[in-house]
């Protein structure tokens, strides 16, 4: 499976401190030992992964903008947990994180967790 992620993320992705993406899967394709292909989001180098993995785990997500609350495996995560998704995405800070989602998704989201460590929430 090719994952394509925006520039920003592609140091945090190749030093280690990104270990995982939220996506949609609505076709439910994700699964468990999937070979991971680690792209730039741009069509330039779209076709020249810059790492490989395997999809070690998937947990459902959900994410309330409104009350800037995050439910894994609908547990709703105490704060010093969320903190840490937050930064375990790539994301600096937790305005940062819920700015991206409202302004790609809205005020909510449904998806996965995708991992590429053995890390779980």
């Amino acid at each position: 499976m090719v994952l394509a992620f925006k520039e920003q993320f592609k140091e945090k992705i190749l030093d280690g401190s990104k270990i995982h993406t939220i996506r949609r899967d609505l076709l439910n394709e994700i699964k468990i030992g999937n070979n991971i292909e680690f792209v730039d989001e741009n069509q330039e180098n779209y076709f020249k992964p810059y790492k490989n993995s395997l999809c070690m785990n998937i947990q459902e997500i959900f994410i309330d903008c409104i009350l800037l609350d995050i439910f894994v495996n609908k547990r709703r995560l105490p704060w010093n947990e969320r903190n840490i998704l937050i930064k375990n995405d790539g994301f600096d800070n937790v305005e940062d994180f819920f700015i991206f989602f409202i302004e790609n998704y809205g005020m909510s989201y449904s998806g996965k967790i995708i991992h590429w460590t053995d890390f779980k929430y």
